[in-house]
């Protein structure tokens, strides 16, 4: 069987429920969390913290770069 490459994924909107996904895609193999992105720095760096993830933008369309 072949090894795939994982999904990278980049999250936008770091709140109570982008955090929820947050969870459910941690538990799925093949998806790797690269980025975040949120508007509110607060509710960015939390979730930054929360899961390790350095990467983090106030704008999707730079994030998506």
């Amino acid at each position: 069987m072949a090894i795939s490459k994982p999904y990278r994924v980049g999250l936008v909107g770091c709140g109570g429920m982008g955090r929820h996904h947050l969870n459910t895609i941690r538990q799925l193999s093949g998806f790797d969390i690269v980025a975040l992105c949120d508007i509110a720095s607060e509710a960015l760096n939390r979730a930054g913290e929360e899961y390790g993830i350095t990467a983090r933008y106030r704008d999707f369309e730079k994030m998506y770069e």
